[in-house]
């Protein structure tokens, strides 16, 4: 009977138990780097995800998402209606990221759960695709060209 190549190799990753004195280094090798394989694919798939803890001040300049932007609570201070007026020129933009107290805020602790209006979102999950359609790829090579000129 002729049997397919592809069948032994199902069957080798089905051997069951056998000794060790038995094992050839060829076959656990095979298993190992698929089994990492499978692994830095799962892992992969983490990285696409954007992890946001919403209780942080600076949550809402992460999101990029207008609809999930409105949800998350932002407590009302004195600093937020500053920002809230006109925009402000290239050097106040630059002093403010400089600006001690900008700093402080943007590393503050993350506000405590006990704060938060009930039915507060706490943590964001975000993903973005990363891929582009035909028209967007043309689009991007367009612009690019029309800058080099």
């Amino acid at each position: 009977m002729d049997e397919d190549p592809s069948q032994d190799s199902d069957q080798d990753d089905e051997m069951g138990f056998v000794t060790a004195s038995l094992m050839k280094p060829e076959q656990y090798e095979k298993q190992d780097k698929e089994y990492l394989k499978q692994k830095k694919a799962q892992l992969a798939a983490l990285g696409k995800w954007t992890h946001i803890n919403c209780l942080r001040q600076n949550a809402r300049e992460r999101i990029q998402d207008e609809l999930l932007r409105l949800l998350v609570y932002v407590p009302e201070t004195d600093n937020r209606s500053k920002d809230d007026g006109p925009p402000r020129s290239r050097l106040n933009s630059l002093l403010a990221a400089v600006d001690l107290e900008n700093v402080l805020q943007a590393t503050a602790p993350p506000l405590p759960v006990e704060d938060l209006p009930g039915g507060s979102v706490s943590f964001l999950f975000e993903r973005t695709s990363e891929t582009t359609t035909d028209d967007d790829a043309e689009a991007l090579s367009l612009a690019s060209e029309s800058e080099l000129e």
